[in-house]
């Protein structure tokens, strides 16, 4: 039998701290909200006479209604990824970088370098240097992308190339600007950075591209 998506819900634990989001594509992360777990806009869960939440506990912008329940919005796109990466991994469903194929969501944490013509680039050749010709084939890729956006938006859009590289392995990214956080530019250098994306396809140089929903710094 099915589980519901109520059913679901009420078995999800998140650990307390701090979130620092990077990037959040709000319109990808809502369809993939939607297609994965409908159209909820709150959830509430069942509480003791006591007033204690039974565990295990969501804790997202967690309110209490009633003595009978604590109700959380899911309307916000940041609940919306914690609460679908959750749903997600519980069913097995977030896969790790290796093996991974196009359509299905991965998690992968690396030393970050993002870039784009005339801001950050110096840097993140640097980052790739031991990578010959790696930055160059990319940065084409960004470019691309870059130019189809354009003709859909405007000359205005403007495309980052992201990279991830944990040492053995390394992925990479093309960021739309209008989702990147303001406080993004606090984090660019010395962090790691954890990207919850959607496997895309492998790259011409064998480098894995990624359809990032969620960026944030890895404590």
């Amino acid at each position: 039998m099915t589980e519901s998506v109520a059913d679901l819900l009420s078995r999800l634990r998140f650990v307390g701290g701090p979130v620092e989001t990077l990037y959040l594509n709000q319109p990808r992360v809502r369809e993939s909200f939607v297609g994965q777990l409908g159209a909820i806009d709150s959830f509430t869960r069942s509480t003791d006479k006591e007033g204690s939440v039974e565990a295990p506990v969501i804790k997202i912008g967690a309110a209490m209604t009633a003595e009978s329940g604590v109700t959380w919005t899911l309307t916000d796109p940041t609940a919306q990824v914690l609460v679908l990466h959750a749903a997600l991994q519980m069913q097995g469903s977030v896969h790790a970088l290796d093996g991974a194929s196009p359509g299905q969501y991965v998690d992968f944490t690396g030393r970050g370098a993002i870039s784009r013509p005339g801001m950050l680039d110096a840097g993140h050749q640097a980052a790739l240097r031991e990578r010959p010709g790696l930055f160059a084939a990319l940065e084409a890729e960004r470019a691309a992308q870059e130019n189809v956006l354009r003709m859909m938006e405007g000359q205005a859009a403007a495309m980052w190339l992201l990279t991830l590289d944990d040492g053995p392995a390394l992925c990479a990214a093309v960021l739309n600007d209008c989702w990147l956080s303001p406080s993004s530019s606090s984090w660019m250098t010395g962090c790691r950075w954890r990207m919850f994306a959607m496997f895309r396809r492998v790259h011409e140089t064998g480098i894995p591209l990624l359809a990032a929903l969620h960026i944030g710094v890895q404590w």
